[in-house]
């Protein structure tokens, strides 16, 4: 009989679910027993039909998700998701975390969806139930397969983690976000590394989230941050000093959440409560039961998320002055619909151009000083073509964010491309967007081959072949055409594919210092 807590698990019991023909209850019968063993993970396989849930609670900014496991082994005591295993006949307790589903069919499933003529584009929440990133995805790579249809359908899509390993995905983040098509926000409840390890306990401690987070924003990608849940007498005191530093970290948006406690989890909180902070259990519950008009878990909309009452609005209050005090939440910025395409099909009029969804953050798409310059992308442009040419494009010497402003503000034309099946152009920098007289947005959206006259485009597919084959031509020469139609020859051009150095395609990079007008 177990009552304590148990090294790296959250749950310290295994109650049975909601939907149970049968309930268990632990009972000390005073006789010897033997140390129960350590319960271990199990991955076991999940079937589905589809791989898009859709949703219309007006309490959220997404009406569809994708969630590539059930169950997961972060283990956090409080998390919401944790009834839903009751659907299986398992527990929310330990079940939860210790038996994991995945989809292994759920990428080809997700490319089925996509690809229904009637299907309309609007940016998907990836993981929102359960953490896309946790432990298991480090073997399967399921999310990260996920992740690449949406990049190859360029579909917009948001996604939250309190993982570290998030970072590993830079590959194919970072072209998504220069089009406006991905956001992340990292679960950042404390900056207490003992109550984050209890609380917790598989996940990223609170430090390496926010390394984690800087890596993102520094190359490019929308980043902000969650403080959810708040939990009274645990670390309500501490949104303003994660909101703090989260913003030294590149977070330049953020939301709370007060503990929500349905379902089974109105018992297995309160047990984890007592196993770890027995002094303050009565404290969290009774300030909890206020703010929620008596009960611990109220599930209307407008309420669920927020609590009501003196001391809700009080907490309200508190993270509303420090957005503004750090100049958070302070400007509009959308996901991108309009790019949307189905690989493989005719270039589609689509009806998607003004389907954005508005959400409170920074822009950070043209390099610039607040993105450090793009320098994920500057470094894969310029590693790449040292190791394709033995040349370096800027001086090795540059530190990471110096290097990406030395590759933007080039006297000489650099531009890439990604691996869609018809590229749109990922980067530009200063030299070539002049030549091309387009603003950096608009030079995002081209697809690379608009940038040939019709004429030249069969030629320029055939030099993309060349390339592909010998990983890099250098004595290219063609016509190009700027965006009021002017025509230049441009000579000389160095043309390479891109790979990280996992050895991932990501596309096509070329380079000119020589050009004229026609």
């Amino acid at each position: 009989m177990r009552e304590t807590p148990i090294k790296g698990r959250g749950a310290i019991a295994n109650p049975s679910g909601r939907f149970a023909e049968q309930q268990s209850e632990v009972l000390d019968d005073g006789w010897w027993q033997e140390d129960e063993p350590m319960p271990q993970t199990r991955i076991l396989v999940d079937t589905a039909r589809s791989v898009i849930s859709y949703n219309d609670s007006p309490d959220v900014p997404f009406d569809r998700s994708i969630n590539p496991y059930r169950g997961c082994e972060h283990g956090c005591t409080y998390c919401f998701a944790r009834p839903t295993h009751s659907y299986l006949d398992l527990s929310p307790g330990l079940d939860f975390e210790t038996m994991i589903f995945h989809k292994p069919e759920a990428p080809a499933l997700l490319r089925r969806e996509l690809s229904k003529p009637g299907y309309r584009p609007a940016p998907v929440a990836l993981g929102i139930n359960t953490d896309g990133w946790q432990p298991v995805e480090k073997a399967l790579k399921l999310t990260r397969r996920l992740l690449s249809v949406l990049a190859e359908f360029r579909h917009p899509v948001s996604i939250v983690t309190k993982s570290a390993l998030i970072v590993r995905d830079l590959d194919l983040l970072a072209p998504m976000a220069a089009q406006r098509l991905v956001s992340v926000a990292f679960s950042v409840p404390t900056l207490d590394p003992e109550l984050a390890r209890r609380m917790e306990p598989r996940a990223a401690s609170p430090a390496r989230r926010l390394k984690a987070m800087q890596q993102l924003a520094r190359a490019g990608i929308p980043v902000g941050v969650l403080i959810a849940p708040v939990i009274p007498h645990l670390n309500d005191h501490e949104p303003e000093g994660v909101l703090q530093a989260a913003q030294e970290h590149g977070a330049r948006w953020g939301g709370h959440a007060l503990l929500r406690l349905p379902h089974e989890l109105k018992a297995i909180f309160p047990d984890w409560l007592e196993a770890n902070y027995p002094d303050r259990a009565g404290a969290v519950l009774r300030q909890l039961r206020e703010m929620r008009g008596g009960e611990l878990y109220e599930a209307g909309f407008g309420t669920r998320m927020s609590g009501h009452g003196m001391m809700a609005q009080l907490l309200a209050d508190r993270i509303r002055k420090a957005y503004r005090r750090l100049g958070m939440n302070g400007e509009e910025w959308s996901l991108r619909s309009d790019l949307f395409r189905v690989p493989g099909r005719a270039e589609q009029q689509t009806l998607f151009s003004n389907c954005e969804v508005r959400m409170n953050m920074s822009s950070m798409n043209e390099p610039a000083e607040s993105n450090d310059f793009l320098a994920a992308h500057a470094r894969l442009l310029c590693d790449s073509y040292r190791r394709r040419t033995g040349h370096d494009l800027v001086d090795p010497g540059l530190d990471d964010k110096d290097t990406a402003r030395a590759l933007f503000e080039a006297p000489f034309a650099v531009v890439s491309h990604g691996i869609e099946a018809d590229p749109i152009f990922n980067y530009g920098n200063r030299t070539a967007l002049k030549l091309f007289g387009m603003s950096w947005n608009d030079f995002t959206q081209l697809p690379s081959r608009r940038s040939a006259e019709p004429m030249n485009r069969t030629e320029r597919q055939r030099l993309l072949q060349q390339v592909s084959e010998n990983g890099f031509i250098d004595d290219y020469t063609g016509v190009r055409i700027s965006a009021d139609g002017r025509r230049f020859m441009i000579r000389k051009a160095t043309v390479w594919n891109l790979k990280n150095e996992a050895g991932n395609d990501r596309g096509q990079a070329a380079m000119f210092a020589e050009w004229e007008p026609l």
